[in-house]
């Protein structure tokens, strides 16, 4: 028997005997009564009374004491039982048919001792019973003792047929009520060393408790988990065990169940060499006759439970954060109940609320009108003959906006070969799209740049040739000549070509740059009454220049250039008049914005703005309007090098 169980004997031999001094009171009280208002009680019997109290507190101070082992109880109890008969049989032999009553409590006794002692010291004591029992009738029947009359029953004095004849039956019924008593003791001792077997082998805590939440037993695996002796369990409180922060909800959750109810919490307590651990308890009431007198504490160690449910939630936070981070979520589709599964990001993805109730049918009304029976066709296809698919389709948001989404899906199977789900991924690419429609138009502007300055470079020289031979036929020809007029055209003519080629030089970034330390706003002052020639006298040129402006360093000719560029273009965006706006502002740019746009460097910048009260692009032009050689003029009148350039 381990400790647990030891105090817990302990305890209910304690709380046998406090009983055993509250009935001997009571009948001190009640012998009181009688003699004062009834019978003369000897005075004999008061004496008897008071060695049985003072061997019942000798009895009770040993069992405080708390020193004694299991076998060590069980020898006190036995020794409280012979006791008791001996004085019950001393105190009987007094009284005038105490035979009758001596039967009657004899087995009493009996019974009580197959209850609370091992078998055999039971039978010792059902054995000294019946002796003491015979031992009264003979004391009575052979008159060895001054016997008090007792209500009016006769004495036996003389009446030894009487005497055997109640030594008999009296012993008789003393024996078969053992007997039973034993039988019944043995059945349910039986069962409650299976009960004991199970809880001493259950891998959980369990404890109990009294009426007051103090600790009165514990099961091995108690010691085991807590690594603490008997008396560091056994005698303390149930919330005195669990770790300082969790003890008043301990506290709480057993007092409930001292009120009747039933309580699943968590708590932790600090195992020895081990660390904190975490519980999970169910506590309920323990009742006696419909009484509450204690509570049952099951506490299953769940800290492996917990550090997965952990784990678990730190790796479907990571998996959620990636999944948003790379617009990328899971999906999947039960065919037999048209339910369809998103992951969150998905959610995000297409703009629906959580709590709509997804079909295959609310899938499609987002995706893209042109692409509904593309879709279509491929998730039956996929269905029909178990292919994985993989394609793209474009999805229109509850607010507008259209995106780029790359879908993979695959069937799974059941036994019978039948699909019952298609499970997959759709990724949000439209940011990749763009990127590599930018990349394209950049190679093809690239490769179109090479090849205007490689003509301009070539097409340069030829023109330089051109134009020494006119400065040479200007030279010889006078003012009144008919043909200088048409070499004065070629002169022109050669000029515009010149110009034409340095824009194409431009464009392919091989023109040959002069940087220097300027002020952007004297560079718009330069040039504003030459914008105001050009523009003609129905657009407005309007300045707002910052004069905190700081230095910046640049090609004044490419900046004249720039600004000549956008003037004409929104002189021709205003052919009924407006204003053309220049505008400068310092600005800083932030890291994050430096990442945006590559070649930018953070820090303090100029910043150039030329707007104008025009019409406007169209849709259909704007994403063109740099491509070169691209114009929306009539033949002969643009180049398509003008934003271009810029």
């Amino acid at each position: 028997m381990n400790n647990g169980h030891q105090a817990l004997a302990l305890s209910r031999t304690v709380t046998t005997n406090l009983r055993r001094l509250a009935i001997l009171v009571a009948f001190v009280l009640a012998m009181g009564g009688i003699r004062l208002f009834a019978y003369p009680v000897p005075s004999r019997a008061f004496g008897l009374f008071a060695v049985w109290l003072l061997a019942s507190a000798i009895y009770h101070a040993i069992l405080l004491r708390g020193h004694a082992s299991t076998r060590g109880i069980d020898a006190l109890q036995t020794l409280a039982f012979i006791i008791d008969l001996t004085l019950l049989t001393a105190m009987y032999s007094f009284v005038g048919g105490g035979w009758w009553m001596g039967a009657t409590i004899h087995s009493v006794i009996a019974m009580a001792a197959f209850a609370s002692l091992p078998r055999r010291r039971a039978q010792f004591v059902a054995f000294y019973a019946l002796l003491v029992f015979i031992a009264m009738m003979i004391s009575q029947a052979a008159g060895w003792t001054q016997l008090w009359p007792f209500l009016g029953v006769q004495t036996i004095r003389g009446n030894y047929a009487f005497a055997m004849a109640a030594s008999l039956f009296g012993g008789t019924a003393l024996i078969a009520g053992t007997y039973v008593q034993d039988l019944f003791v043995r059945i349910m001792r039986r069962s409650q060393e299976r009960y004991r077997v199970i809880l001493q082998t259950a891998p959980d805590i369990i404890l109990t408790t009294d009426r007051l939440g103090v600790v009165r037993s514990a099961n091995e695996a108690t010691y085991l988990h807590t690594g603490l002796p008997s008396e560091g369990i056994i005698g303390h409180y149930a919330w005195e065990l669990v770790h300082p922060d969790d003890a008043e909800e301990m506290r709480r959750q057993v007092e409930a169940g001292l009120q009747g109810e039933s309580r699943q919490f968590e708590v932790r307590y600090n195992a020895t060499g081990i660390g904190e651990i975490c519980l999970q308890c169910n506590c309920n009431p323990i009742r006696e006759e419909g009484r509450v007198v204690g509570v049952l504490l099951v506490g299953r160690d769940i800290s492996g439970r917990k550090s997965s449910e952990a784990r678990l939630r730190s790796s479907e936070l990571l998996l959620a954060e990636t999944q948003r981070l790379a617009k990328l979520g899971s999906w999947e589709f039960d065919i037999h109940s048209n339910t369809v599964t998103w992951s969150d990001e998905l959610y995000r993805l297409f703009g629906v609320k959580r709590e709509t109730p997804l079909t295959l049918e609310t899938f499609m009304e987002c995706v893209h009108p042109d692409d509904k029976v593309r879709v279509q066709q491929t998730v039956q296809h996929t269905i029909e003959t178990h292919e994985p698919f993989a394609h793209n389709h474009r999805i229109v948001t509850p607010d507008g906006e259209v995106r780029l989404i790359f879908s993979l899906g695959h069937t799974v199977l059941n036994e019978q070969g039948t699909v019952i789900r298609l499970i997959g991924s759709a990724q949000d690419i439209t940011e990749q799209s763009n990127l590599a429609e930018q990349l394209r138009q950049a190679q093809k502007m690239e490769a179109v740049g090479r090849l205007a300055g490689g003509v301009a470079h070539d097409f340069n020289n030829l023109l330089t040739v051109m134009d020494c031979h006119v400065q040479f036929l200007l030279q010889d020809l006078d003012e009144s000549t008919p043909q200088r007029l048409d070499v004065e055209a070629i002169k022109k003519a050669t000029e515009n070509a010149a110009a034409l080629t340095r824009q194409l030089l431009a464009f392919s970034r091989k023109q040959i740059l002069q940087p220097k330390l300027i002020n952007l706003n004297d560079s718009i002052s330069n040039i504003e009454s030459l914008l105001g020639r050009l523009l003609g006298e129905t657009v407005t040129v309007v300045t707002r220049l910052d004069t905190s402006l700081g230095q910046m360093k640049a090609d004044p000719g490419q900046i004249e250039q720039v600004l000549m560029n956008l003037a004409v273009n929104a002189r021709d965006a205003m052919p009924m008049g407006g204003a053309l706006t220049i505008q400068t502002r310092s600005v800083i740019v932030s890291e994050m914005q430096a990442k945006l746009r590559p070649g930018m460097r953070k820090g303090p910048h100029a910043l150039l703005a030329v707007s104008d009260s025009g019409e406007g692009i169209p849709d259909d032009v704007r994403p063109h309007i740099f491509e070169p050689f691209f114009t929306t003029k009539e033949v002969g009148q643009g180049t398509g090098l003008g934003l271009a350039t810029v």
